[in-house]
């Protein structure tokens, strides 16, 4: 957690622009001192800032993140709770993290639920709440979380990261492949973002059976109620849609021997081109795939669909990827310069749906 970066950047950058004082700067240093792990001269330098001025905010709060990471959580407790500043969210982030590590966890409960009183819209504690939630096993309430975090805070990622990982122990891992790689997307080049890519490569591999040359079988997905709107028809994404059209643009040559890295970059890729002929139209039970499929879109027509796939998929096929990498070295610099200047939108929920 790097929450007291966050600090940094939103006190020096709000604001009319200022010249960093000698408090600043120290306390700047103290948070070096922290990422590199010497929290002595960490504390040496904040207590320093607070010995002239004790109610410092950004000291204080960075007071409590050492503490916290220094496993005082208790004391971390008892600093934080002196800092008013009801519009500062990982205030009330890093504050509910510390109870809930002393044991405190209605309290930690009740602090996130505090902070989302004062800011609604913020989607790291929508994060915290459902994490309480799944450690307690309460699947659907973290389920409910998340996705609400990710509506009210679509450029927080973690919930992004966090649906995808909740719906990989579910019975739709169909969704597992649509937030995961929205994650991947908003959070580029992390060890998460690694980490997702093998996810999404196993999610592919479990869920899709080749029995011999006669038959596939997907178990993406078990949910296949259609929802009524009023005189409409909502289908389920992906028992109607995601399997359908994934089955056949995965046989649209035949059925492979196996899936490889270049079988799944082909299917993904005929996927695409399926889903805007036949589906983008129509009414779903869920529409959170539509950002992702339109992204998709925009990269099949750049001509960047095959480097694209492998990017998402590498930590699941390292050899096969490398591989391919190094035999078309000149177009994966394309795809990369391509990437970096052409970011996927931030998805915005309240334009998801589509009427027909």
């Amino acid at each position: 957690m790097k929450t007291h970066l966050l600090a940094l950047l939103s006190l020096f950058c709000i604001g009319t622009a200022l010249a960093q004082t000698p408090r600043d700067e120290r306390i700047a240093r103290a948070v070096e001192r922290m990422d590199d792990g010497d929290y002595d001269e960490a504390a040496r330098l904040l207590e320093s800032v607070l010995a002239a001025d004790p109610k410092n905010f950004l000291a204080n709060y960075e007071t409590g993140y050492l503490l916290y990471m220094q496993e005082r959580y208790e004391e971390a407790v008892e600093v934080l709770r002196r800092i008013k500043r009801k519009d500062y969210p990982p205030l009330y982030q890093l504050l509910g993290n510390a109870y809930d590590m002393a044991g405190d966890r209605k309290r930690a409960v009740k602090t996130y639920e505090k902070g989302l009183r004062e800011n609604p819209d913020a989607g790291r504690l929508y994060l915290e709440l459902g994490n309480i939630a799944y450690a307690e096993r309460q699947y659907d309430r973290a389920l409910a979380c998340y996705r609400r975090g990710a509506t009210v805070d679509p450029a927080h990622p973690s919930n992004y990261r966090s649906l995808a990982l909740l719906y990989a122990i579910s019975t739709e891992p169909v969704w597992t492949l649509v937030w995961g790689e929205l994650f991947m997307n908003l959070e580029r080049g992390s060890g998460r973002t690694s980490a997702m890519s093998e996810t999404l490569a196993r999610t592919y591999r479990d869920n899709i059976r080749i029995e011999g040359d006669t038959a596939v079988r997907m178990t993406f997905s078990r949910n296949g109620r259609v929802a009524r709107e009023g005189l409409r028809l909502r289908i389920p994404f992906g028992t109607a849609v995601f399997e359908v059209a994934a089955r056949a643009a995965l046989t649209a040559d035949g059925i492979p021997d196996s899936l490889t890295l270049d079988v799944l970059s082909d299917m993904r890729e005929r996927f695409v081109d399926r889903y805007f002929e036949k589906y983008d139209r129509m009414l779903f039970d869920d529409d959170a795939a539509r950002p992702l499929m339109d992204y998709q879109r925009q990269v099949k027509e750049a001509g960047m669909m095959r480097p694209y796939n492998y990017w998402v998929l590498s930590q699941g096929f390292p050899d096969e990827f490398r591989q391919w990498r190094d035999e078309h070295a000149i177009q994966w610099q394309d795809f990369i310069a391509w990437f970096a200047a052409h970011p996927m939108s931030v998805p915005d929920p309240a334009a998801g749906r589509r009427n027909p």
